[in-house]
Order: C-alpha cells, then sequence, then structure tokens
C-alpha cells in the first residue's frame, strides 16, 4: 500500500485480519485464499527502479524476523538492569561466564514477563501455533480453489487441526515439558516459534496446494483412525503419570498389574526423592510419548504419499528434534538421579522404539 507517496509492505497477520480486498467474492476471491496466491496477494517493492513481487509467505518469514530479537533483547536487558538473571553458571563445579551472544541465544529467564504476559506462552501457543491453525486452513481452501475437492487434502487439515485442538486442551501440560522447564526465552526458542513453526510445521498443507494428493480416499481416511490412536495413546501415557503420582505412595493399577516403581535419590536436592514408574508405557520405553506424536505427524503427512521426499519435510524435522531432546533430557534427569537413573535406563533399556532405538 502507499502512505504518503512511499511504498509500504505489510505483514501477513495484518493483511489476514483486516483484508486485502475491499469486495472480496467467496473462495475464487476471497481475501485469504489470494494471500495465497502470488498473482494477487504479494507484496511489491522497488529495488534498483525495478518493481518486484515477493509472496507473502516471504515478508511472513522477514517481518517476524524482528520480533524474537525483541523478545531475546528484552530478556538481555531486564539481566543488565536487574537481578532476577545471571550471566554466570556452575558446569561441574566451576564458574563460568557466559558470552553476552550465548545469553542472547538461548535466553536468561526461564519465565520471564512482558506486560504482564508470559512470553513462552505468548511466543510458543498463542502465536506459533496459532499461526499454524490460521495458516493450514488457508491452504486448504487455496486447494480447492486450484484443484477442487480433495478429501486426502481435508484429512491433512483436519489431522492437524485435531493435533492443535488437543494441545490447547491440554495446554497445562505443556507446562511439564523441556520447552518451559529447561528452555529459556531467548532467540532460540523465540525465533523458533514466531518463525519456523509456521513456516516448516505447515509445510506438508503448503506442498498439496501446488501438488494435489494422489492417495485413495480409503486411506485417507485410514489416516484418521491412526492418529486418533495415537493421539489418544500419547495423552494416556501422561494420563498414567497423572494417577500414579496422585495414588497414595505410587499405589495403583496401571494396564491390570500393581505399578512398579523406583525410588531416586535426587543429587541435586540431598535427602530428597522421587519415583520413577516403569509400568505400563512408561516400562516399554523412556520417551513412548515421543514415538506417538511421531506417529501422528506422520499421519498428516500421507497425503503427499507419492509426491516425493517434500511433503515429509516436517516430519523428518522432528525426527531429528526429538531425538536430540531425548538426549537432552537424559542428560538432565542423569544429573539430577544419578546411579538412581542408571538403575532405571537397566529396567526400561529403550528410548523411543523397543528393541530398536
Amino acid at each position: 500500500m502507499f502512505v504518503k507517496g512511499v511504498l509500504c509492505c505489510r505483514p501477513v497477520l495484518y493483511e489476514l485480519f483486516t483484508g486485502l480486498e475491499l469486495q472480496p467474492q467467496f473462495l475464487s476471491k476471497t481475501s485469504v485464499v489470494r494471500v495465497l496466491h502470488w498473482s494477487g496477494a504479494t507484496t511489491t517493492v522497488p529495488v534498483k527502479g525495478v518493481l518486484c513481487c515477493r509472496p507473502v509467505l516471504y515478508e511472513f518469514f522477514t517481518d517476524l524476523e524482528l520480533q524474537p530479537q525483541c523478545l531475546s533483547m528484552t530478556s538481555v536487558v531486564r539481566a543488565i538492569h536487574g537481578s532476577e538473571a545471571i550471566t554466570t553458571m556452575f558446569v561441574k563445579g566451576v564458574l563460568c561466564c557466559r558470552p553476552v551472544l550465548y545469553e542472547f541465544f538461548t535466553g536468561l529467564e526461564l519465565h520471564p514477563r512482558l506486560l504482564g504476559m508470559d512470553v513462552k506462552q505468548l511466543t510458543n501457543c498463542r502465536v506459533g501455533l496459532m499461526a499454524w491453525q490460521l495458516l493450514i486452513i488457508a491452504f486448504y481452501i487455496a486447494g480447492v480453489e486450484r484443484h477442487g475437492f480433495n478429501i486426502a487434502a481435508l484429512v491433512n487439515l483436519l489431522l492437524q487441526s485435531m493435533y492443535l485442538a488437543k494441545f490447547f486442551w491440554w495446554e497445562y501440560g505443556y507446562f511439564n515439558t523441556l520447552d518451559i522447564i529447561l528452555d529459556r526465552a531467548g532467540y532460540y526458542i523465540c525465533w523458533g516459534c514466531l518463525v519456523w513453526v509456521p513456516c516448516l510445521y505447515t509445510f506438508s498443507s503448503y506442498y498439496l496446494v501446488a501438488h494435489p494428493p494422489q492417495i485413495s480416499n480409503l486411506a485417507a481416511v485410514f489416516t484418521i483412525a491412526i492418529i486418533s490412536d495415537s493421539c489418544r495413546q500419547h495423552d494416556l501415557t501422561y494420563e498414567y503419570v497423572k494417577v500414579f503420582r496422585s495414588a497414595p505412595d505410587g499405589k495403583c493399577v496401571l494396564w491390570g498389574k500393581p505399578a512398579r516403581y523406583i525410588v531416586a535419590n535426587l543429587v541435586t536436592s540431598p535427602g530428597k526423592s522421587r519415583k520413577l514408574l516403569v509400568s505400563g508405557f512408561w516400562g516399554v520405553a523412556r520417551h513412548l510419548n515421543y514415538t506417538f506424536e511421531l506417529v501422528a505427524t506422520l499421519a498428516w503427512c500421507l497425503p503427499g504419499w507419492g509426491l516425493g521426499l517434500w511433503p515429509f519435510l516436517y516430519f523428518y524435522f522432528l525426527v531429528a528434534l526429538l531425538v536430540h531432546r531425548t538426549f537432552r533430557d537424559e542428560e538432565k534427569c542423569s544429573a539430577q538421579y544419578g546411579d538412581s537413573w542408571e538403575l532405571y535406563c537397566k529396567e526400561v533399556p529403550y528410548r523411543l522404539v523397543p528393541y530398536v532405538f
């Protein structure tokens, strides 16, 4: 748009919220669909005298680039002007100072607040995941306009929407995950949630706009059963922990048998101990909840079967992410429980897939 004779570019979320056209027509010319069509929803910028068009997704990527920097710098500035965050840490008993760039990247505070809002909840849940939902809806509408109704594309949308709805229903449990209890609010997590999540996590839906699914309707419907079961099993893994922790002395029944556990002494808090569950799902693999999440992700990528490797890009990324997170989690547990963790690993020898890994 022009403001006082100057050509200005507007961010995609602003355009999505306010609209692009004064009198859009449903589906064929709706504002949301035209956001995804380069011929009708591009922003322009003069480059060396030539008017160039850039896709709105590019604008979305570059415009959000500044926000994680601002949030990260907020954490660093709060550390400089206050005492709530320190720039030193102990590594194997040695006091180490961390470079400012490292602090900027990883963050200083676990739960910083900005204008009364939890920064990580704002970036992770309210912006990143809600943008995910909005974009896959827009991608689906764009696909319908270009190729007509396709049940596999609809399944791709519904499965991700089901996953996101489950997340927001279970949002309180998210605050017990590594993203919240271990990762600080730095550039790494802010950029990831504001940019990486909307751009990469939606890629399977984005790819189907230009490449309609080729799988049969029966196969598409079958994927619904896969993700429904995976989501249910994923929820049960956390439900078993909740039941176990709420039972007096851990006395409860899981899978028809009394729950078994290991009493682990806390190295970080001498004199205190915790019970590590080795029954039910937690007796099969140490991170079986990650396995169910990978299966669910694979299910909504399956509508892209036969279209090459690109529709599965997010799945490949998630495999690498969760395997890396598995080792991070176990490193934390080993430092926290010491020899008790080694005993637990002997009781439950597999990390993600029994007899494989």
